[in-house]
C-alpha cells in the first residue's frame, strides 16, 4: 500500500479511464470523456476495469476501500 495516494497512481485502486473511442486519459469517476465527449456506460466502465485487473494482477473490489486505512507498519 502506498502512503500518500497518488493522483498519477494506479497501484491500490483503478483511478483512470481510457477512452474506447478517441483513446483519452480519464478519471473513472467521470460519465464522459473529456476529449470527445463519449458517454461512459457501465459496460465501457466494467471493460476498463477488467483491462485494470489484467493489468495490474489486482481486484477491483478493493476501489471502495481507502487507499491507506492504517498509518501502522504492521502486516509489512
Amino acid at each position: 500500500m502506498c502512503y500518500p495516494c497518488l493522483m498519477d497512481c494506479e497501484n491500490c485502486k483503478q483511478k483512470y479511464l481510457y477512452c474506447p473511442s478517441c483513446g483519452a486519459k480519464n478519471l473513472v469517476v467521470r460519465d464522459d470523456c473529456l476529449e470527445c465527449g463519449l458517454r461512459f456506460t457501465v459496460e465501457i466502465k466494467e471493460a476498463s476495469r477488467r483491462a485494470w485487473e489484467e493489468r495490474t494482477g489486482k481486484s477491483a473490489e478493493r476501489t471502495g476501500k481507502p487507499a491507506v486505512t492504517s498509518m501502522s507498519k504492521e502486516g509489512k
